[in-house]
């Protein structure tokens, strides 16, 4: 599998001022988990409104979109500083404390501590994910595929150790409004944009099907974004028309929480990670089937590439145990599954949007 080379690559958005940005939102979220991981968990959140782990995800977010056009964002005093003394001290008293929690009562280790290890947790997920971006900028494109092949099942870990720690702290972080919804709505906004601007590029080669079919999917993203919170609802304080109100099962207005449309939702999740999964065998056996010039190219174009099937699997079997039950006994997994789905329909458009500017899109 050939390399994506993103050193030539001018990336929309993208601008001198990024990097800085990229740097003072790393420092801020070390600054918001500092304030919050002693005594009071929401110092940060009462000084700004935002929480302190939506600081580190949006770090981790800025600071990626950075690295794709290898920007250097840390200087390299800094970059050591996070690598050789803060990452190991904060990796180090998340897994021990996570384990000591364990085996005490709920809230014990925190009243000889005062120290909120959830939020030092945190942090150390935000800090692996720019370590490991924050590699020079020839092994970042040669290892690039695997970097993104083995963040999946980091974030995972991640989330399945916070699934462990006391008082349902995964719960908290997966409600509405907080730090995991508002990602999934970012990925969708995102994935949106790219998928326009794919299909613009063969709007302009004249690929009609192609352009047609890549703006259908960002018309059909943005609206799935906005459903995803409720079209603003909550944001803007308005009262459910009493239709939602009865069928909806969160009686709020959205499409996907209505009790059928949930259930085809799932399904539609179910078809779309399957596809991620084995397009490369669907593809390639649409291909010897058909000599059709044409068909041939809009399948190759339809091929996701196989390191980011990682992002696709929670969501496969996440919904595949939920078609066997009313209520899924997963369900606090549920917002954790969409955040991976998105995610990885975001790399799908990024990736094709690097490949065009390129210029190793086969069309």
């Amino acid at each position: 599998m050939k390399e994506v080379r993103v050193q030539a690559t001018q990336l929309p958005f993208t601008f001198v001022p990024l990097r800085w940005l990229a740097m003072g939102a790393v420092c801020l979220a070390l600054f918001a988990v500092a304030t919050e991981s002693y005594r009071s968990p929401t110092t940060f959140f009462d000084l700004t409104g935002f929480s302190s782990e939506a600081i580190v995800f949006l770090a981790v977010g800025l600071f990626f979109y950075c690295r794709t056009q290898l920007f250097p964002v840390l200087p390299r005093k800094m970059s050591r500083l996070l690598k050789k003394i803060i990452f190991p001290i904060v990796f180090f008293i998340t897994i021990s404390f996570s384990i000591i929690a364990a085996l005490l009562e709920p809230n014990q280790l925190y009243s000889y501590t005062l120290i909120n290890y959830q939020k030092v947790g945190v942090l150390a997920f935000g800090l692996s994910y720019i370590v490991l971006l924050d590699q020079s900028s020839e092994r970042l494109t040669n290892h690039g595929q695997r970097i993104i092949l083995w963040s999946a099942p980091l974030l995972f870990v991640f989330f399945l150790l916070m699934s462990l720690w006391p008082f349902d702290y995964l719960k908290e972080v997966v409600k509405e409004d907080n730090a995991v919804e508002w990602l999934q709505c970012i990925a969708l906004i995102v994935s949106s944009i790219y998928a326009f601007l794919v299909g613009w590029t063969y709007r302009k080669k004249k690929q009609w099907i192609l352009a047609l079919l890549y703006f259908f999917a960002a018309f059909i993203l943005i609206v799935i974004a906005a459903d995803e919170i409720s079209w603003g609802q909550r944001l803007l304080q308005i009262e459910s028309p009493a239709t939602f109100k009865d069928g909806n099962l969160q009686g709020e207005t959205n499409l996907h929480n209505f009790s059928l449309l949930h259930h085809l939702v799932g399904i539609g999740y179910i078809c779309i990670s399957g596809y991620a999964l084995s397009s490369q065998f669907i593809i390639d056996y649409l291909t010897k089937k058909t000599t059709a010039k044409k068909a041939i190219v809009i399948l190759s174009v339809l091929r996701v590439p196989w390191w980011l099937g990682g992002y696709f699997v929670l969501p496969l079997i996440y919904n595949l145990i939920g078609l066997f039950f009313v209520i899924h006994p997963y369900s606090t997994w549920a917002e954790v599954t969409e955040l991976f789905l998105y995610t990885g329909l975001f790399l799908i458009f990024f990736e094709k949007y690097l490949r065009q500017q390129q210029g190793e899109d086969v069309v």
